[in-house]
């Protein structure tokens, strides 16, 4: 299974990017979607020293 997540910000939505699912068991990953860049990323981004 597979979700889209997005966000609305300042009133636009944009995709953040997908939320997949294992078919068994509790495992799931999450891809953000290229286009999606949200300001606290910088933020985080620069804390993780990336």
């Amino acid at each position: 299974m597979s979700l889209e997540v997005h966000l609305d910000w300042r009133g636009q939505t944009c995709l953040v990017g997908r939320l997949h699912a294992a078919e068994r068991g509790a495992s799931v990953s999450f891809d953000y979607a290229s286009a999606f860049r949200h300001p606290l990323m910088d933020e985080t981004l620069q804390l993780l020293g990336r």
